[in-house]
This record gives structure tokens, C-alpha cells and sequence, in this order.
């Protein structure tokens, strides 16, 4: 595909972080820039916790909310409108009041999924046909 941008650089399907070292940027084009100048994502001496937020409905609800305000203010229903703005406010003042929005996958966690994707990129890289090339440098090393 010859992607540009980071989201190409991170591996398909994706682990539960997109990148468990965030890469650094430069330029609108980070991995293009990657690409073209040779730079080559090293494997860190040690791997950190990766903080995620965790799965909520709230948005899903708060936008079918939204959705039924703006319909009910179209059509002047005003006991509708007046229904969803204060759902939507509700929603809001009880997603404010938890306090554990967040979890951490564990350090070992994320170097066993790295490395196991590493493990992946070189039994592929060593099943190539001959005479294809990778594209140079994103191939790591075990």
C-alpha cells in the first residue's frame, strides 16, 4: 500500500494499544518519513504499562441522545427535546463521577504481544518468494 501515516505502522489486527512505544513525529508523514530515511523501530531494553480507557456506552448513548434532541427541535416536539438535553446532561454528571475511567495492560503483557508479533513479521519475512523485498528497516529482529 505504501501508507504515509502511523496507522499504517501498526500491526493488523491491532493489539489493545496501537503502539506500545509511541513513536516520535516530525512531520504530517511519519512513516513515510520513517520509509525514506532509513529509520529503523528498535526493539526498547524494557517495555512500560499502557494506560487505556475502558469500554462505555456512554458515547453511543449520549450521540442516539443527540440524534432524537436534534430530530425532536425540528419538528417542535418540545417534551422530546426536553427529554433527550436532560438524558444527555444526566449521562454526562454520572460519566463525571467515576472514578476508575482506566486500565493498564501490564508491561509483560504488552512485551509477550510484542514479541510475538516479532515472531509473526519473521516467519512471514522468511516465507517470502524469492526475488521480494521488505520494506526496508520494519522488519525486526529477534
Amino acid at each position: 500500500w505504501n501508507g504515509r501515516t502511523l496507522e499504517w505502522a501498526t500491526a493488523s489486527p491491532p493489539a489493545l494499544y496501537n503502539f506500545a512505544i509511541t513513536p516520535v513525529v516530525h512531520d504530517i508523514d511519519a512513516f513515510m518519513d520513517m520509509k525514506e530515511y532509513g529509520i529503523v523501530p528498535r526493539k526498547p531494553k524494557r517495555y512500560h504499562d499502557v494506560h487505556l480507557p475502558k469500554n462505555t456506552a456512554d458515547g453511543f448513548i449520549n450521540g442516539a441522545l443527540a440524534f432524537v434532541l436534534g430530530f425532536a427541535m425540528v419538528w417542535y416536539i418540545w417534551w422530546l427535546a426536553v427529554l433527550s438535553a436532560v438524558g444527555m446532561l444526566l449521562m454526562i454528571i454520572a460519566r463525571s463521577f467515576d472514578d476508575d475511567p482506566h486500565f493498564i495492560v501490564p508491561a509483560a503483557d504488552v512485551e509477550r504481544i510484542e514479541n510475538q508479533r516479532c515472531r509473526q513479521l519473521s516467519a512471514a519475512a522468511s516465507n517470502r518468494p524469492a526475488g521480494r523485498t521488505a520494506m526496508p528497516g520494519f522488519l525486526p529482529e529477534v
